[in-house]
């Protein structure tokens, strides 16, 4: 559920708030003397220029939010080791027991890519109970302590990077609620004053009377229906054009077939948000000034995945040494509905790939064709579907010397 947020009490973006009160104060001063009647001191015009300096430096939401994408790249890359790291030991499992044996069923980590967060985590300290048990056993497959204990590690990173990520979003909405708080006190404090000031030129001097009215003119037909609703699927950031004469913004979202709820209002034409569930939803969002809402934008429906696994399990084999052929193989990811193959070819016993470039796209998990021979071939796997792509898998290599 989006979380609840305090009425915004003003139309102005925060920028034009802090500047106008920052004018204000100025207008006050020059205006003190016939101000006095009604309480009006300078140091209470100070109060109000500290508090509306307080107000223009506090932290934006863009800052918040460039906070909590750094945090979910950071959680999404150790969530990817951690299912490679699974994977590694349930295959040790496979080659000594089979496929099917009960050693590697009792990992049960069936549907390992289907799995939130949480219950990875709670696969991946069960599988590590187990793998301790099997210790012995599985030693002349690579399995040590300081194996397990880096695995552990891995598990133990992981949950610090998504409780990373839940503290920046948290983090995010303390500061949203804040900053509507301390902008709902600032413009409190400036209304206040603007009433004094109108009250006081009301029939004597028109010119000043206008320097206390706060909203410039808007009708609410000068607002058009943002343009442009888009998602980027990789950091799940909405975008929008930005509409002439608008204020702020709201963006909402529904269940199709369900009631809108409200899951961003303000001043930027974008914002980060993760749906709290898979499932297709619509949105729409509209402009706002000071004499309401515009119309909404055309509703755009999204079909929300939470993650797209790169593929696992990739094997490389050499068919033909002489010809080039190759076969690569690649575990099946459930969500993804197409695969990309990336190759890179370098000099014989290359530490590192070049340059990648795309050898096709492909609906099944394999691939086979021919190389030059003479080089190292460098393999990379990526999962895609229409929503998203994945990160690209490990890479694979293999040399193919040439054959007198």
């Amino acid at each position: 559920m989006a979380a609840e947020f305090p009425q915004r009490n003003y139309r102005m973006t925060d920028a034009e708030l802090g500047m106008f009160v920052s004018n204000l104060c100025i207008t006050l001063t020059r205006d003190l003397t016939d101000l006095t009647v009604f309480g009006v001191t300078a140091p209470k015009i100070a109060a109000l220029k500290a508090l509306g300096d307080a107000f223009e430096v506090f932290t934006s939401d863009s800052v918040a939010l460039a906070n909590i994408i750094g945090a979910t790249e950071a959680k999404n890359t150790t969530v990817e080791s951690l299912k490679e790291g699974i994977r590694n030991m349930a295959l040790r499992c496979q080659i000594k027991w089979g496929a099917k044996s009960h050693q590697e069923k009792s990992l049960d980590i069936t549907g390992l890519n289907d799995l939130n967060n949480k219950e990875l985590l709670f696969v991946a300290r069960r599988v590590h109970g187990q793998m301790t048990l099997f210790l012995p056993d599985l030693a002349d497959l690579g399995l040590t302590e300081a194996v397990l204990d880096e695995y552990l590690d891995l598990i133990e990173l992981s949950e610090t990077k998504l409780n990373e990520q839940a503290t920046q979003i948290n983090t995010r909405d303390i500061m949203t609620k804040n900053r509507i708080l301390k902008g709902n006190e600032l413009y409190t404090e400036a209304v206040n004053y603007c009433n004094i000031g109108k009250r006081v030129y009301a029939m004597t001097d028109p010119a000043k009377y206008n320097d206390y009215i706060i909203y410039d003119s808007f009708s609410a037909g000068s607002l058009t229906s943002p343009e442009n609703l888009t998602v980027d699927v990789i950091t799940m950031i909405f975008t929008w054009d930005a509409v002439e004469n608008a204020t702020s913004y709201q963006l909402e979202t529904s269940i199709v077939g369900t009631d809108w709820e409200e899951i961003y209002s303000g001043e930027e034409n974008f914002v980060n948000y993760v749906p709290p569930v898979e499932g297709l939803r619509q949105y729409r969002v509209r402009a706002r000034n000071s004499s309401g809402y515009g119309p909404s934008s055309v509703v755009m429906y999204y079909n929300y995945v939470a993650i797209l696994p790169a593929p696992g399990y990739i094997s490389l084999s050499v068919i033909n040494a002489t010809t080039g052929a190759i076969a690569l193989n690649w575990e099946e990811v459930a969500t993804a509905e197409f695969y990309r193959l990336y190759h890179s070819q370098v000099a014989l016993n290359a530490p590192d790939p070049g340059e990648y470039t795309m050898l096709g796209e492909f609906t099944v998990a394999s691939y086979s064709g021919n190389v030059n021979t003479g080089y190292r071939h460098w393999f990379q796997v990526v999962s895609g579907n229409s929503e998203k792509l994945s990160v690209a898998s490990d890479a694979v290599y293999v040399d193919m010397p040439l054959v007198p």
